[in-house]
């Protein structure tokens, strides 16, 4: 409501006020409409806050959690190819015990 009260008041303040030339008139309705704008961004940021901190914390809560599995999954590939070609190490003096 806050909002539409300073709309209709800056629509009315540019009605009743005269100025030099359309381009001024121009120039005023919207940098007032970009006020507005900015106004509404900050006030729904302000609002939304704590949600937006919650699912950032989210998003990279689940991407840790996929680079830690992707982590995991080339550390057991990784072990899975050191063993398959390990040879078995040279016994001493030949002799199987």
């Amino acid at each position: 409501t806050a909002i539409l009260l300073f709309q209709l008041g800056t629509n009315q303040w540019i009605n009743k006020r005269k100025f030099r030339s359309m381009t001024y008139r121009r120039r005023w309705t919207v940098g007032l409409r970009n006020l507005r704008l900015i106004l509404i961004a900050v006030g729904l940021i302000l609002i939304w806050a704590t949600e937006l901190r919650t699912a950032a914390l989210s998003a990279v809560a689940i991407l840790a959690a996929i680079r830690a599995y992707k982590s995991s999954e080339q550390f057991v590939r990784y072990k899975i190819c050191h063993v398959q070609t390990r040879k078995s190490p040279p016994v001493a003096g030949g002799a199987l015990y």
